[in-house]
């Protein structure tokens, strides 16, 4: 999924914000997205499985939900001038064709301040069936 939502990213003008490839580690216990502004980071994929139910005769039907974030920051005391552009662009990567057979597509942002960085989170959610 995180290749995927990449290379969707990648087509999508995005205006000021810059993707890159790294994930979001940190150095020297502040992240990279907060040292590099502007630059958006997308972390690994994380997958659970709940099970649905299970059939008599011994099928059993699983929610596979996929869970992907990217982070960003810029600057808390001015909004860069595309940034609500770019978020309504990452809103919508959730329904890019690259991803198949998801059943639920979520995408959940949230914002928090660090310092003097405004910190945006994009959290998206792919559920299927197993």
């Amino acid at each position: 999924m995180r290749d995927q939502i990449i290379e969707h990213l990648n087509d999508q003008n995005l205006g000021e914000f810059i993707l890159s490839r790294e994930l979001p580690w940190s150095s020297s216990g502040t992240p990279l997205y907060v040292k590099n502004a502007k630059k958006i980071y997308v972390d690994l994929e994380e997958t659970s499985n709940d099970p649905l139910f299970a059939t008599l005769d011994g099928l059993t039907f699983t929610n596979t939900v996929s869970i992907v974030r990217l982070y960003f920051s810029n600057d808390a005391k001015i909004l860069p001038a595309g940034y609500q552009d770019a978020v309504t662009i990452l809103k919508a990567a959730k329904d890019t064709d690259l991803i198949t057979g998801a059943l639920r597509r979520e995408c959940l942002i949230s914002t928090e301040f660090i310092e003097d960085q405004l910190v945006t989170t994009v959290e998206y959610r792919f559920t299927k069936l197993t």
